[in-house]
């Protein structure tokens, strides 16, 4: 159950925006699909593990190496038949390599404790303190309690550590390549989840220690600190977690969530032109991989007819932030193109334009008429 909450942070909301971070999701399937393969084998994995694995990380993102390395790394370890997976990664390495670049790589590299540490006590209330009572919990078991240790109990160990593995490696990669943009860019909701596995992951080791102890009482205390701040946020304990308290930020996720789709389509419409007339573009314009990605695409759009601008300005101001039914007000610049100025406080005036953008529809574009 505690997994299961969270799997499901609502914090990761941002990652449904962009669609270079969906494979966020599918990295994490991916990296539990193959802890329970492990879990489930004795001395070597299925040989289509070893095909299978390589490609459906290295073609699914960039963090999908992290997913290989946490998994590989423990799988080359702990199984036989270790020339296989080897072999398949230099070949999809190859065929990688052939593939066009879909991304800008970051052109300044740095590192920072306090952005690391940043990062990794903000996916989930008081993550820092849980995280750190889960590591004493675990290692206080394992020094004090005597355990009939054998090889499969320590190979269940460190299979049931991999999800840990790969969050710390994604930590450190969003590290040297983002802590140089300023530590504000620790606190962005969609690092949530891939940073949620090491919660994961401790909940599966302190699960395992303590079946190993014969002791359940470890592990429903683990869980309990856990879901805690859920129900009563202490304030005297919200080390490491600076932001809003957690239910009041789902406000705010929906409010940052309508702005970036706002910028989203002001960017369709003005394809991908620099500098660029969209509002709240000082917010995003780090972002400049997305704007080229529309320089050179036609925009469509259906001249559906008029509207008066009272009608207008009361359909701008009736809007709610998670409307799918989207109206924005676009006024004409001075080389004569109509752009996207506003989309709830904007002032409507005659001769401006009102589009209607709904998903999978060709947008609309009403002229503004007394």
């Amino acid at each position: 159950m505690a997994g299961t909450i969270l799997m499901l942070n609502p914090w990761q909301a941002e990652n449904l925006i962009w669609d270079i971070n969906l494979t966020w999701f599918f990295h994490n399937f991916l990296l539990l699909f193959a802890v329970s393969i492990l879990l489930s084998q004795q001395a070597r994995v299925p040989i289509w593990f070893d095909v299978l694995l390589p490609p459906l990380a290295i073609f699914n993102g960039g963090q999908g190496y992290a997913v290989l390395l946490a998994v590989g790394f423990v799988r080359l370890a702990l199984f036989g038949r270790r020339l296989l997976m080897p072999i398949i990664l230099v070949i999809v390495l190859l065929l990688n390599s052939l593939l066009p670049s879909g991304h800008q790589q970051a052109n300044s590299w740095g590192f920072s404790f306090e952005f690391l540490f940043s990062m990794l006590n903000n996916w989930w209330p008081m993550a820092g303190v849980w995280t750190l009572f889960s590591i004493c919990l675990i290692g206080f078991q394992v020094w004090f309690i005597k355990f009939d240790w054998n090889n499969t109990q320590l190979k269940q160990l460190c299979i049931a550590a991999i999800p840990i593995i790969y969050g710390f490696l994604f930590s450190i990669s969003v590290d040297l390549s983002r802590s140089s943009m300023g530590l504000l860019m620790a606190n962005r909701e969609s690092y949530v989840t891939p940073l949620l596995m090491i919660g994961i992951g401790l909940l599966l080791v302190g699960w395992k220690i303590s079946n190993l102890a014969r002791k359940d009482t470890s592990s429903y205390l683990q869980v309990a600190i856990l879901l805690l701040p859920l129900i009563v946020l202490i304030p005297s304990l919200e080390a490491g977690f600076s932001r809003a308290r957690f239910f009041q930020q789902q406000r705010r996720m929906l409010n940052e969530q309508d702005r970036r789709i706002t910028w989203f389509h002001c960017l369709e419409l003005e394809q991908g032109a620099a500098p660029s007339n969209c509002p709240l573009t000082p917010l995003y314009d780090r972002w400049d991989l997305i704007r080229r990605a529309f320089i050179g695409k036609k925009y469509v759009y259906i001249a559906a007819g008029k509207k008066s601008d009272l009608q207008a300005q009361n359909e701008l101001m009736q809007q709610a932030g998670a409307d799918l039914n989207r109206r924005y007000l676009m006024k004409k610049q001075v080389n004569g193109v109509s752009l996207i100025v506003a989309r709830k406080d904007g002032v409507v005036r005659i001769g401006d334009q009102l589009m209607q953008k709904m998903p999978g529809e060709i947008p609309r574009v009403f002229k503004i008429k007394k």
